[in-house]
């Protein structure tokens, strides 16, 4: 309930209470770890964040799926693309969720795009709009499709209008001599 309400700390310290009982249900354990990643990452605390993941990657279920993904996300959050895009390729095989899979397509889709690499990052989401059944990825993967076309269209219109321009100075250049 904290996390859901935004009040981060409050859900790591709940996590915390939690994770300090004994004989504490496996499904519990996981939740009260994949709170404390949620919130540290709100909280851009990569440290605790980092440390969750690596204690819940190895588990088959859903939560340790999510905790692959959040490993990629932290690396991409802090701004380092390059050991984002490694760390994506690396979970790839390890996730056993498809929506984990997917989302880390789009997050090597962001990577791509932050990178200049547009033509890598329209392919990638296309691929998901493509192939993938779920409305709320697809819905996503088309709208950031969508959102470097026409980042590219903008980019084409201010180098014809640069290139225009230079004709112009050229023109006025010719006439003056």
């Amino acid at each position: 309930a904290y996390y859901a309400d935004s009040s981060y700390n409050n859900a790591i310290n709940m996590a915390n209470v939690l994770l300090d009982i004994d004989k504490l249900s496996n499904d519990l354990i996981e939740e009260a770890r994949i709170t404390k990643i949620r919130s540290s990452i709100c909280l851009k605390n990569w440290t605790v964040a980092q440390s969750e993941c690596a204690k819940l990657q190895h588990s088959q279920t859903g939560n340790g799926s999510e905790a692959l993904y959040r490993m990629a996300e932290i690396e991409y959050l802090k701004g380092d693309l390059e050991a984002a895009e490694k760390k994506v390729f690396e979970i790839l095989v390890k996730i056993a969720y498809e929506y984990w899979s997917v989302k880390s397509y789009i997050l090597l889709g962001d990577i791509y795009a932050d990178k200049g690499n547009t033509f890598q990052a329209k392919h990638t989401y296309l691929s998901i709009v493509d192939n993938y059944e779920g409305e709320e990825l697809r819905t996503i993967a088309l709208n950031k499709y969508n959102a470097v076309l026409q980042a590219e269209e903008a980019q084409q219109r201010a180098l014809q209008q640069r290139q225009d321009m230079l004709q112009d100075q050229n023109s006025d250049i010719e006439l003056g001599d």
